[in-house]
C-alpha cells in the first residue's frame, strides 16, 4: 500500500498517542462546553483560532465564540472550569472563558517540553479523529449533549477516500435529536496498490 496523503500515517500516530507537528483539530470538553482549535490545515482559518461552544443553556447550542491565538503547534488541550489550556512545545497558553464576557488570552506559561503535564489530551475531531461519541457534561437536566464523529470509506480502483464528519448534537431526554451543528467535515485519500 502506498500512501498518497500523509494524514493516514499521521492519523495512526495520533491514535497511538504520539504528538504530531503540523496537525490541527485538537479538542477538549469541560462542563457545559466544547473547545477546539484550528491552525488552518484542516479548516480554512485566518490564523490559529480557538473556538468554544457553550451547551446546556436556554438557547441550546450557543453561537460559537472564537479567539485568535499566537502561532504555535498544539500538542494537547485541557478544559477547566473557567479556562482552556493549550500545550505548545515550550509554553502552556491559558485562555479564560465565560458565557458573558467571551474568551481572553490570560497568559503563556513557559514549560520545558520534557516536562510531562497531567490532564492534557491529544484528542482530535478532524482527519485524525477516532469515530465514536463523546458526552459533554452540563447542568441541563433535560438535555444530553454529545460530540459525534463518523468515518466512511469509499473504495475505487487504486484509491480509498476517508470521509470524516464531527457534529455537536443536542438531544432531548428520550434521545431525540433537537439540534446538530457540524464542527468538521473533510476527506483524505490514500492510494492502494
Amino acid at each position: 500500500m502506498r500512501i498518497k496523503a500523509l494524514p493516514v500515517v499521521l492519523g495512526l500516530l495520533v491514535a497511538s498517542g504520539v504528538a504530531l507537528a503540523d496537525s490541527d483539530g485538537y479538542f477538549c470538553t469541560g462542563r457545559g462546553y466544547l473547545a477546539h482549535q484550528w491552525n488552518g490545515l484542516s479548516v480554512p482559518t485566518p490564523g490559529h483560532v480557538l473556538t468554544v461552544t457553550f451547551v446546556g443553556g436556554p438557547e441550546g447550542l450557543a453561537p460559537p465564540l472564537s479567539l485568535e491565538l499566537p502561532s504555535f503547534q498544539v500538542h494537547g488541550m485541557k478544559c477547566n472550569h473557567d479556562s482552556v489550556e493549550l500545550r505548545g512545545y515550550d509554553a502552556v497558553h491559558v485562555v479564560g472563558l465565560s458565557r458573558e464576557s467571551g474568551l481572553t488570552l490570560r497568559q503563556e506559561v513557559p514549560v520545558e517540553w520534557s516536562v510531562k503535564l497531567a490532564g492534557f489530551e491529544g484528542r482530535n475531531l478532524a482527519d485524525y479523529a477516532v469515530p465514536g461519541v463523546v458526552p459533554i457534561e452540563s447542568d441541563d437536566p433535560d438535555h444530553v449533549h454529545v460530540l459525534v464523529t463518523t468515518r466512511e470509506e469509499q473504495h475505487a480502483p487504486g484509491l480509498v477516500r476517508h470521509h470524516t464528519r464531527t457534529e455537536l448534537v443536542r438531544l432531548d431526554a428520550a434521545g431525540g435529536v433537537l439540534e446538530r451543528r457540524e464542527i468538521y467535515g473533510g476527506v483524505f485519500e490514500e492510494t492502494v496498490d
